[in-house]
C-alpha cells in the first residue's frame, strides 16, 4: 500500500511540476509593440510556449471601442497572422485596431488538456504612414513616404523575408521638391518581403507593412569554380537553369571577351571551361546571362608572372643572328615550375630559361637566340607552370640590304611635327593619378597648349598600354576645337570605368601629324558602399551570437571604412572592409552566422528535465521503501511467485 501512496505522490508532483512550469504564450508584435498605427498594416506572431502541441490558437481585441476575434493559422506549432486593410494577401484580414490609444490583445491557446491565456497592452499610434507611392519593377522597390510624414520625421525600413528572417535595414532621406522621404533597395532573389515602414518624430511615432512578392517561374543559378583565377588559368562556370543559357563573359571595362552559351544536361545542370588568355587584362570579369533571366556573377583575374615585353616583333636582316632577352617575374607568393612550349617557326632549340624553379617574387631569363634568321619567322613561346599557359608572341621579320638612298627631295617648309603640340593637365604635369570607384566618373581636365604659328584642329585621342582597356569608358569633347598657334586650350577628360581594376599608360592627343602624350595612372575600386551596409546588415543580424569584443572590433572597422569611403579614401576604404569581412567570415565558418546557433532556447527542455528530475527522486524512493520492507505481503496484493504487480485494494 507504501507503494501505491509513493508512486500516487510522485504523479501529483509530475502534474504540479509540469503546472508551475508551464509558460505563458510569448506574443510579439512586428515591426514593434509600440509603433503599431491604426488602420495599418503589421504582423502578430505567436509561440504557445507548451508542451502538446496546440489545436488551434486564437486572438481577440475586445473594449476601448474595438471588437474582433480570430484563429491564427498555425506554422510548425507558431501562429502567425499578417493584417491589413489594403492587401488581399492579409492572412488575417484588416487590422482590428480602428481607433488610437490603449488596446487590450487577447490570445488563447488551446491544447487537447487545456487552454492557456495570454494578454497584451498595446498603445495603438495616431500617426498613419502611407503606402500609396510605393513601386516594385523587376526586384526594386521604390519607396516614396509622404502625407502627414513631413521633414521632421525619420523614416526607417526593415526587410523580412516571409519566414521573418531579418534580410537589411535602411535609412530613408527626405526630398524638399518632392516633399518626401525617399528610398530604394533591390531585392536579392525571387519570393515573398515584408518592409516594415517606420516613422519616429520626438516621442510621435507610427508604422505601416508594404508586402512584396518576386514571382520565379524562369531561373538561372551560376557560381564560379572558384574567385581568383591566375591569366591562363581555365576558369569553371557550373550551375543549373530552367532553359537554355545565353550571355557574356565580359571584359573588366565591360566590353565583350567571348560569348557564353553552355550546354544543359537531362537535368537542367550546365557547367562550362574556357582557358584565360595571358594577353587578358587583370582585374573584375563578369559572366553576365540575359537569358532565361538576368543575371551576372563576378571573378577575379590576376598575373602570377609578369613577362616583359609581352610580345617580340622584331626587324633585322637577312642571314643575320638575332638574339632577344625577356623578364619573367613571379609575381606571388608561391614557387613556380617553369616550362617552355614553343609553336610555328619558332622553335625549343631557339629559347632557353636562365631558371626554371622561380621564388616568391624573384625573376629570371627567357632567352631567344637564333642563329641565322634566313626568312620571317613567326610562331609563339608558351610559358608554362602547374596547368597555366602564357603565350608570347613573336615574329621576327627580315629585309634585304640597301643600297644608300637617294638625295631626297628639298622638303616643304616644316609646319608640323609633335614639337608643336604640347599636352599636360590644367597644371602643367605630364603624370596624372586617379583613384575612383567603378561605375563612378571622374573629371580631369586636359591643356592642349599650341606652340607652332599655325591653329591645330581635328583632334582626336587614344589610350596606350592598359589604359586602353578602358579607353570606351573615356570620352572627352574635342569636335570643334581649335587651338591658335601660340595659344592653348583646356578640355574635360571624362572616365567613367564599369570594373575595378589598374589601368596605366599614354593618352595621346593627336591633330594631323602632331602628337603629344600625358602618363595615366588609374586605381578603380569596387563599389563598397553597398558591401559596407551589407557587412553591416550581417553583423546587426548575428550580434546575439558573437561577444562583445567581437563585435565592437567588427562594428569599428566598418564605421572606419564607411568614413574613409565617405572621404574619397578609397584604399583605407577597402582595408578596413577587408579586415571586417575576414572576421564576418570566421565567425560563420565556427557557426555563428545567423540561423547556425544563437537562436532562442526552448524552454521545453527545462520543463523535460525538471520531470525527469522528479520522477527519477520518486522511483528511487519507492524502491528503496521496497528494499526496506523485504518484499510486500500478500495482503498487500504482490504475489511473489508473479511476473507483474496487481493492485486488487487500489
Amino acid at each position: 500500500m507504501r507503494g501505491l501512496l509513493v508512486l500516487g505522490l510522485v504523479l501529483t508532483l509530475l502534474l504540479i511540476s509540469v503546472s508551475a512550469l508551464a509558460l505563458e504564450p510569448s506574443i510579439t508584435v512586428m515591426p514593434i509593440d509600440k509603433l503599431v498605427s491604426a488602420n495599418s498594416s503589421f504582423i502578430l506572431r505567436v509561440n504557445p510556449n507548451t508542451i502538446q502541441k496546440p489545436i488551434r490558437v486564437t486572438w481577440s481585441v475586445i473594449g476601448g471601442g474595438e471588437r474582433g476575434l480570430g484563429s491564427f493559422p498555425l506554422v510548425d506549432g507558431i501562429g502567425l497572422c499578417y493584417f491589413s486593410n489594403v492587401d488581399e494577401n492579409a492572412t488575417c484580414g484588416p487590422s482590428p485596431f480602428t481607433k488610437s490609444g490603449e488596446q487590450q490583445l487577447y490570445i488563447n491557446v488551446i491544447t487537447p488538456t487545456g487552454i492557456v491565456n495570454a494578454t497584451k497592452t498595446l498603445n495603438i499610434s495616431k500617426i498613419f504612414v502611407p503606402l500609396n507611392h510605393i513601386t516594385v519593377v523587376d526586384n526594386v522597390i521604390y519607396i516614396r513616404v509622404g502625407g502627414d510624414i513631413d521633414s521632421g520625421y525619420t523614416v526607417t525600413y526593415h526587410v523580412y523575408t516571409g519566414e521573418l528572417d531579418y534580410v537589411a535595414q535602411r535609412s530613408l532621406s527626405y526630398d524638399p521638391i518632392e516633399d518626401k522621404h525617399m528610398g530604394n533597395y533591390t531585392f536579392p532573389s525571387a519570393g515573398v518581403y515584408y518592409v516594415f515602414i517606420q516613422a519616429v518624430k520626438g516621442d510621435s511615432s507610427g508604422s505601416n507593412v508594404y508586402r512584396v512578392y518576386l514571382p520565379s517561374s524562369d531561373y538561372v543559378n551560376m557560381q564560379s569554380g572558384k574567385d581568383v583565377y591566375w591569366l591562363g588559368e581555365t576558369v569553371q562556370i557550373s550551375g543549373d537553369a530552367s532553359q537554355t543559357v545565353s550571355g557574356e563573359i565580359l571584359f573588366p571595362n565591360k566590353s565583350k571577351a567571348m560569348n557564353f552559351v553552355p550546354a544543359l544536361d537531362a537535368g537542367g545542370s550546365f557547367t562550362k571551361t574556357f582557358s584565360s588568355l595571358s594577353s587578358w587584362p587583370e582585374g573584375n570579369y563578369s559572366v553576365h546571362v540575359t537569358s532565361p533571366v538576368d543575371k551576372t556573377i563576378y571573378f577575379l583575374l590576376q598575373d602570377l608572372i609578369e613577362i616583359t615585353p609581352s610580345s617580340v616583333s622584331d626587324l633585322v636582316n637577312k642571314s643575320s643572328s638575332y638574339r632577344k632577352t625577356l623578364a619573367v617575374r613571379n609575381l606571388r607568393d608561391v614557387t613556380l615550375n617553369l616550362s617552355l612550349i614553343t609553336t610555328g617557326d619558332i622553335k625549343s632549340s631557339h629559347v632557353s630559361l636562365s631558371k626554371t624553379h622561380l621564388a616568391s617574387q624573384e625573376t629570371g631569363s627567357l632567352m631567344i637566340n637564333v642563329s641565322s634568321v634566313d626568312n620571317n619567322m613567326e610562331g609563339t613561346v608558351r610559358v608554362i607552370t602547374g596547368g597555366i599557359e602564357l603565350a608570347i608572341p613573336v615574329e621576327i621579320l627580315t629585309e634585304e640590304k640597301k643600297p644608300g638612298c637617294p638625295e631626297c627631295p628639298e622638303c616643304p617648309e616644316f609646319t608640323g611635327g609633335s614639337s608643336v603640340l604640347s599636352v599636360t593637365n590644367s597644371l602643367g604635369s605630364k603624370m596624372i593619378s586617379i583613384e575612383m570607384v567603378e561605375n563612378s566618373e571622374f573629371t580631369e581636365t586636359i591643356k592642349i597648349k599650341n606652340t607652332g604659328s599655325s591653329s591645330l584642329s581635328s583632334f582626336s585621342f587614344s589610350a596606350g598600354g592598359d589604359l586602353s582597356y578602358i579607353e570606351s569608358d573615356m570620352s572627352m569633347e574635342l569636335s570643334g576645337v581649335s587651338v591658335a598657334g601660340g595659344s592653348s586650350e583646356e578640355v574635360d577628360l571624362a572616365i567613367n570605368p564599369y570594373s575595378s581594376g589598374t589601368y596605366s599608360g599614354p593618352l595621346t592627343i593627336t591633330s594631323g601629324g602632331n602628337s603629344d602624350s600625358v602618363y595615366i595612372h588609374i586605381i578603380v575600386y569596387p563599389e563598397m558602399y553597398s558591401d559596407i551596409q551589407n557587412a553591416q546588415d550581417d553583423l546587426r543580424q548575428m550580434q546575439s551570437s558573437l561577444s562583445s569584443t567581437l563585435y565592437s572590433t567588427i562594428d569599428s572597422y566598418l564605421r572606419d571604412a564607411d568614413s574613409a569611403y565617405s572621404l574619397e579614401n578609397y584604399q583605407e576604404a577597402q582595408a578596413k572592409l577587408d579586415k571586417a569581412n575576414v572576421l564576418l567570415s570566421t565567425a560563420r565558418t565556427v557557426g555563428l552566422s545567423p540561423g547556425g546557433g544563437g537562436g532562442g532556447f526552448d524552454p521545453t527542455i527545462i520543463i523535460i528535465i525538471v520531470i525527469v528530475i522528479i520522477a527519477g527522486v520518486g522511483i528511487f524512493y519507492f524502491l528503496k521503501m521496497r528494499k526496506a520492507g523485504g518484499g510486500y505481503s500478500g495482503e498487500d496484493g504482490y504475489e511473489e511467485g508473479g511476473e507483474e504487480e496487481t493492485f486488487e485494494n487500489f
